[in-house]
């Protein structure tokens, strides 16, 4: 049997707004309440003076890699010297300030989360599998294949902290399983 356009751009277009809200409502429930108990982030001690100090030197927007740089064989010694006797930290630094809540943040986000939703539907679709159960561990497996690349990587070539590698693991993991569980139902083999 050959499925129609019509059906298909139904499949398509379900999928990826369920997903995508399936995404947000899990992002809303994780960050908004499930983060801190979790321990993704910890409070700076004496914050308002590491920002000051910040401001002070003119550090302008980016992200900051201390020791850096390493282009030569001094440079390089001294980022192994100061790895070995500590510390060295990322530093992801705004100085322009955002509003957190402007609905251009809150839309853009939502359209990464219907992205992610279209790229899960759109493997669904390629893959044809006749199981709703087969459909779910697809997506379940390519987002772990993003999570253990990416987010399993940091702790391991950055040295991030295991507790946030984890807190962030532990969403990414749910928010696979969801999106399958929800944009499976709708994309079946013709």
């Amino acid at each position: 049997m050959i499925i129609t356009l019509k059906k298909l751009l139904r499949q398509l277009i379900l999928s990826t707004l369920l997903g995508g809200l399936a995404l947000v409502v899990w992002g809303m429930i994780f960050w908004g309440f499930l983060a801190d108990p979790v321990g993704v982030f910890h409070t700076l001690p004496n914050a308002d003076a590491v920002t000051a100090l910040l401001q002070a030197n003119g550090t302008t927007t980016g992200t900051y890699f201390m020791p850096w740089p390493r282009k030569t064989a001094e440079e390089f010694a001294a980022f192994v010297a100061q790895h070995q006797r500590g510390p060295f930290y990322l530093l992801m630094y705004i100085r322009e300030g955002v509003d957190p809540n402007s609905p251009g943040k809150l839309l853009l986000g939502v359209l990464h989360y219907l992205t992610v939703a279209l790229l899960a539907t759109l493997l669904l679709l390629m893959t044809n599998l006749p199981r709703y159960g087969s459909r779910v561990l697809v997506v379940l497996l390519a987002g772990l294949l993003g999570s253990n690349f990416i987010t399993l990587g940091n702790p391991l070539w950055f040295h991030l902290p295991w507790d946030y590698t984890l807190g962030n693991l532990f969403y990414e993991v749910v928010s696979w399983l969801l999106l399958g569980l929800v944009t499976a139902p709708f994309v079946r083999p013709a």
